[in-house]
């Protein structure tokens, strides 16, 4: 997975706790509290989320728009065989 920052690069990114919400990300430049962000699962569009909070590496991710049922269903399906 990766996450974009506006006007930054993308990074690589660790994803936990996912849900069609949200989920939580640990990487090494966190973005600020309330500041917008893209994460990128391979094969589906960037989806637009929200720091809604920061803990030492670790932040809050809660998307724009939740994932549709289905979607999130075959990226979770996808996710598991991949090992996460």
């Amino acid at each position: 997975m990766h996450l974009r920052r506006a006007g930054k690069s993308r990074h690589e990114v660790k994803i936990f706790d996912l849900s069609a919400f949200g989920c939580k990300a640990e990487f090494i430049e966190r973005p600020r509290l309330d500041e917008r962000v893209w994460i990128k699962f391979a094969e589906l569009n960037a989806i637009e989320a929200m720091d809604c909070w920061t803990t030492g590496f670790n932040v809050g991710l809660e998307f724009e728009r939740p994932i549709h049922p289905a979607v999130f269903e075959m990226l979770v399906a996808r996710l598991q065989n991949e090992g996460f």
